[in-house]
């Protein structure tokens, strides 16, 4: 079936997250997701990426067995072995596919460079294999060939003649090395398919990303790689779903909120130990000294912004905290009161409404279970004009908290930011 596919950009988690809403998911199937940092990228197994890594997949496979002989004495069946390495970054014909829409969004976030995308996969469930399937087996078990195994030049009709050709031998006989009853006959068509396939638990990091994978064969000879059959690509309300090189790093900070961090997804106590650091250093911002704006990328404004807006709360109190990594952005203690400011920069405000529902959201959570004494919702705004619009969107919300405020800011002409007075919610 012809579809017209148009691009669907991506600003925000709840943006990404509405869409899936929409989704009519269905009980035969599971849908799987996987982020690409960079929207062109095909869907292709590493080892399909260099000649020169696919002309010696065997060797590579017998490499890292050879000269880290530990790390595999537990990993019976080829699959697993696939598993481990591309867990360590050595290429395979595996692809990783997750059950956590989230976890491939942060995937697609990666390299502010480019455009990202995020693919929904709609596989039906009887099509799911496990680690240990046969069908797994055989299509695993052509890493350890020579690359010029080839069955382009076989009948498929004749399947007995088929399974005793010289190349197929040599598989069947790669294949009884793990599943010594394995029945020597080889479906012809397997060989080229890409199934998806339910790995082993036994994995931190596959646990962590509720990970799965895409195992692919071969298109007649080794050296081709299987086409993945795009009928299993789901696109909601036929469209892509990009993500903006200019909102990654706003959707990471959302990420990071939601618990999805790097650390989070690979558990190795090296990735765990830079988060860690990365929480607790400080940003260094000299006193009276007003950093200057580039109006040019939103992004950088409302870092900028914060970093301004962290500048007067400096030359105004004494204890502040800088929350780096979740809800609200600072917070400060004065004369016994604790308060907290959360600062959002609104470049649109059309979109402000249903920004500041969520915000609200949270920051009622917050006051009614006694966090804090008030928190300061600070919304920076690009221009002058917008302002009116935004007091009007803030006085529809018909607010009766007196523990939330609004204090809204503007930037200038010449790049300054001011700060306005807070917004009566009476």
């Amino acid at each position: 079936m012809n579809m017209n596919i148009e691009s669907k950009n991506i600003g925000s988690i709840r943006t990404f997250l509405d869409i899936l809403d929409g989704i009519e998911f269905s009980d035969d199937y599971v849908y799987f997701y996987r982020g690409h940092s960079n929207y062109t990228y095909e869907l292709e197994p590493s080892i399909y990426r260099n000649n020169g890594l696919i002309n010696n997949e065997n060797k590579i496979f017998r490499e890292i067995i050879l000269k880290c002989p530990d790390d595999f004495e537990d990993s019976i069946v080829t699959f697993q072995k696939l598993v481990k390495m591309q867990h360590y970054s050595l290429p395979t014909r595996l692809l990783d596919i997750t059950e956590n829409s989230l976890t491939a969004l942060f995937f697609a976030c990666q390299n502010s460079n480019s455009d990202g995308e995020v693919i929904i996969f709609k596989i039906p469930k009887n099509d799911i294999k496990y680690f240990d399937s046969d069908t797994v087996s055989v299509i695993s078990n052509l890493s350890k060939l020579n690359v010029s195994f080839d069955i382009s030049k076989e009948t498929f009709e004749n399947k007995t003649g088929f399974n005793e050709s010289s190349d197929i031998k040599l598989l069947l006989h790669e294949i009884q090395q793990e599943k010594h009853f394995f029945e020597p006959k080889i479906v012809p068509e397997h060989l080229e398919s890409v199934v998806c396939v339910k790995p082993k638990l036994d994995n931190q990091r596959i646990i962590r990303q509720d990970g799965a994978f895409f195992l692919f064969g071969i298109n007649g000879t080794k050296a081709s790689c299987a086409k993945f059959p795009k009928e299993k690509i789901f696109y909601p309300n036929n469209q892509k779903l990009i993500i903006k090189s200019s909102e990654k790093e706003k959707i990471l900070v959302q990420l990071k909120r939601f618990g999805i961090t790097n650390s989070k997804i690979f558990p190795e106590i090296d990735n765990i130990a830079k988060d860690i650091k990365s929480n607790f250093e400080e940003k260094v911002i000299e006193k009276n000294v007003e950093p200057k704006i580039n109006k040019q990328h939103p992004i950088r404004i409302g870092q900028h912004a914060e970093d301004v807006f962290r500048h007067w709360l400096n030359n105004k109190f004494t204890n502040i905290k800088y929350n780096q990594t979740s809800f609200p952005d600072f917070i400060v203690h004065d004369n016994n009161t604790r308060i907290g400011y959360e600062v959002k920069y609104i470049n649109n405000s059309r979109s402000l409404a249903m920004r500041l529902r969520d915000i609200i959201y949270k920051t009622f959570y917050l006051v009614e279970h006694n966090d804090f004494d008030k928190i300061i919702i600070v919304l920076i705004f690009g221009n002058m004009d917008e302002k009116i619009k935004l007091q009007e969107v803030i006085h529809r919300q018909q607010l009766d908290i007196n523990k939330i405020g609004f204090m809204t800011g503007y930037i200038d002409s010449n790049d300054i930011f001011n700060l306005t007075e807070e917004i009566n919610q009476g």
